[in-house]
């Protein structure tokens, strides 16, 4: 799938997803919460992995205030 504007990249932070989807960090937190995005523990850093991004994005706009 491609997605314009969009690099591949097989582990992304939480602030690329904050800048991808123009939302804070707590809204990428709800979104944890709610179990529309899973982090994936790296030592001490969490990430996100590029498949589930890109599901989230084709699903739909998630809402920011979830």
């Amino acid at each position: 799938m491609e997605t314009s504007g969009l690099t591949y990249k097989p582990l992304l932070k939480i602030v690329e997803l904050c800048s991808l989807f123009q939302v804070t960090k707590p809204t990428i937190y709800s979104w944890i919460k709610a179990g529309k995005l899973k982090p994936v523990k790296v030592r001490s850093r969490v990430y996100f992995l590029f498949q589930d991004v890109q599901k989230l994005m084709s699903t739909e706009v998630p809402d920011p205030k979830i």
